[in-house]
């Protein structure tokens, strides 16, 4: 069989998992699967169940796999901190439930079987643009699970992503479709359109759409070096943008730092060891895996 890599953005997963629910236990509709020995587990469950659901999901849509890995964030500050310390820095308080379900995600995802990749100093996101351009200047396929706009420029023949949310497979087409360039142009779009998510600051009065028109006739250097040039273009908000830039062209320079993903990670495990390997009931919470069936 073709060698064919399942990489799992769990993060990302498990921020889909906690939110509906946390809601459903804080209305009240709680089971005995959702707590074990005091500790809250309901969103590993769901993040657990949404992993195989998808892994059936890519099957069955005809990019079968022979490894998987699970990719998480190191708990803790990155590079990017270095970068811009505000990063991220908008973000509201993590409940004492999540923070402790998330501390959690690890030990469960290798009790289930999982190899899982957490590294120190870097974002999931690094771990997975290295992965893929390794296993891209090796001819090997991966399909990426992740909700994440920036790992769509990772798409190329040999990478893909899963849209669990959209339950679609995107391709380096549909990078086009979405963002109106290329896939090498995703990072300039979002370094001067900038994320509220991540507290990315991009340049203000851009968004994707015009940062896109823009990428089209120029470069992102040309773009912050000599932005009077926007002014010959039809942008609606030319002059603003434009000013902007004049005003606080670093913006648009750290931002691109903190968009850029690194594709040279020191990785703990080799590709061969990128296996499913089944569940060990005992190395995580007593019962968790015995109660799923439940």
């Amino acid at each position: 069989m073709t060698p064919f890599l399942y990489a799992f953005d769990v993060n990302s997963i498990f921020g889909r998992a906690f939110p509906h629910t946390d809601k459903r236990v804080n209305n009240g509709n709680i089971n005995q699967r959702d707590f074990l020995g005091g500790n809250p587990v309901y969103a590993l469950r769901e993040t657990l169940r949404i992993i195989r659901s998808e892994i059936d999901a890519v099957t069955h849509l005809g990019l079968p796999n022979t490894h998987i890995v699970m990719v998480c964030d190191h708990p803790g500050d990155n590079f990017r901190h270095a970068i811009f310390p505000k990063y991220k820095g908008n973000r509201p308080p993590k409940s004492a439930a999540r923070r402790a379900q998330e501390a959690m995600l690890t030990d469960m995802l290798r009790a289930a079987g999982y190899p899982v990749l957490c590294i120190e100093g870097v974002e999931a996101d690094d771990v997975l643009a290295t992965l893929s351009t390794k296993l891209s200047a090796m001819g090997i396929g991966c399909a990426i699970f992740t909700g994440d706009k920036d790992l769509m420029s990772l798409c190329n023949d040999h990478t893909v992503i899963y849209n669990g949310k959209l339950k679609k497979i995107i391709r380096d087409t549909d990078v086009i479709e979405k963002f109106g360039v290329s896939r090498d142009l995703v990072l300039d779009v979002l370094a001067l359109a900038g994320d509220t998510a991540d507290n990315i600051p991009g340049v203000k009065n851009m968004s994707e759409a015009s940062a896109a028109q823009l990428l089209q006739s120029f470069s992102f250097d040309d773009i912050v070096n000599t932005p009077e040039k926007i002014l010959d273009t039809n942008l609606k908000l030319r002059k603003a943008i434009c000013k902007s830039l004049k005003e606080d062209p670093q913006a648009a320079i750290v931002s691109k730092k903190l968009v850029t993903l690194k594709r040279d990670v020191q990785l703990s495990m080799n590709f061969k060891e990128m296996k499913f390997t089944g569940p060990n009931k005992e190395a995580f919470l007593p019962n968790f895996f015995d109660l799923e069936a439940a």
